[in-house]
């Protein structure tokens, strides 16, 4: 009699599914069948993608509202099994690099974004080859989030604006410096955070901890692949601070009150932007997710989504902004005219982030999570040049 296991995935976020399914199909004495109950298409479509590309035979129904059946029959094979590559299960071949860009992953509820994360990182210890290198970007505080200890990356958070603070009061009022008085503490408090961090997670008993740091080594093929994408991101970064730095030469020229506004505008413009900033972090984790497994039309699918998203969330975010610049500009003590120039040029930026910000931001961060960074360069530089400090 052929055996029969039930997999009880409702709830559970990707890949987890695919992760049960595998291990409940594992656990077959020859022939049988696996029932796989998920609450979302995504998985679904994840299951029965694993079962094309290992050749076993599967159905798949909607039994209710957010209730599926995925059924494996094990025992007849269509084809030669295939290396797994579903689209949130990690890549498990022995040369991979995975790379974690932030402390969620997607865009939305942040709880999703963690418990999506920790899923995906659990599964990435459950491959039968692990991983050969895993990259983090803010490397210290992502690993301490992925393994459930946002705590510590708090406390240390809490520790150096601390240092910052206590440092800033010190060195301007009590020893009468300038602007190496903010500068001096500031690098102090990011030394000393990192440096906590760091020794903290030498701590062998840890899920995920630093070891032997003798045996690091430079592997010239891997630094090739990140200077490929980092080089061209770097130049376009460089080229954007250095058009801003012409364009507030050029505004000097024009007076305090100029000099003012666009100080005050610059502040109220970084809140103009960092929901859609926040966003890219997650698009740029999920499209190279997808575009690494070869699942292009998925990295298509999210992105079209992601924008629709981006679109109403900054929108909503920039006509808040908006309708309280009158209390925000009670804030600054300033001359009416230096007002009037902020808070036009706040409607301007913020009415302009709402259209123009994610084609210039978004997709380019697409892009770049896709390999393509020189193509986003180039049109940066000339976008820059020949709009921004020329016309200016």
């Amino acid at each position: 009699m052929a055996e029969f296991i039930k997999v009880d995935a409702l709830g559970d976020a990707c890949p987890l599914p695919v992760v049960k399914a595998k291990k409940a199909i594992s656990e077959l004495q020859g022939a049988g069948q696996v029932e796989v109950l998920v609450d979302n298409e995504i998985a679904v479509q994840n299951l029965t993608k694993m079962a094309q590309q290992k050749g076993y035979q599967y159905s798949a129904e909607k039994l209710e509202e957010r209730k599926y059946r995925v059924l494996f029959t094990l025992g007849e094979v269509v084809s030669a099994p295939a290396e797994d590559a579903s689209v949130c299960t990690p890549d498990a071949r022995t040369d991979t690099v995975v790379a974690i860009a932030s402390a969620t992953m997607g865009e939305g509820s942040e709880e999703l974004g963690k418990t999506l994360l920790k899923a995906f990182v659990f599964a990435l210890t459950q491959q039968d080859k692990l991983p050969k290198t895993i990259l983090f970007y803010n490397g210290g505080a992502a690993l301490w989030r992925t393994m459930g200890r946002s705590d510590i990356s708090l406390k240390v958070s809490l520790l150096m604006n601390g240092i910052n603070v206590a440092g800033n009061a010190i060195l301007i009022f009590g020893f009468g410096m300038d602007v190496a008085g903010v500068a001096i503490p500031t690098l102090v408090s990011r030394t000393v955070a990192a440096a906590v961090i760091l020794g903290m997670l030498f701590n062998d008993k840890l899920t995920l901890h630093l070891s032997n740091v003798r045996a690091f080594r430079l592997d010239m093929r891997l630094m090739k692949n990140i200077f490929y994408i980092g080089v061209p991101s770097g130049v376009e970064n460089g080229m954007f601070q250095l058009g801003r730095l012409v364009l507030f030469s050029l505004i000097s020229t024009f007076g305090t009150a100029s000099m003012v506004a666009n100080a005050i505008g610059n502040t109220i413009a970084n809140f103009n932007c960092f929901a859609g900033q926040a966003i890219n972090l997650g698009l740029a984790a999920v499209v190279s997710q997808c575009v690494g497994a070869g699942e292009f039309d998925q990295a298509r699918a999210y992105m079209k989504k992601i924008v629709k998203w981006t679109y109403g969330i900054m929108a909503v975010v920039n006509l808040t902004i908006i309708a309280l610049l009158p209390l925000i500009m009670r804030v600054y003590n300033v001359s009416p005219e230096a007002e009037k120039l902020a808070v036009t040029v706040s409607l301007i930026h913020g009415i302009s982030s709402i259209f123009l910000w994610i084609p210039a931001f978004t997709i380019p961060s697409f892009l770049r999570a896709a390999g393509d960074a020189q193509f986003t360069m180039f049109a940066s530089m000339t976008t820059m040049w020949l709009v921004r400090v020329l016309l200016a």
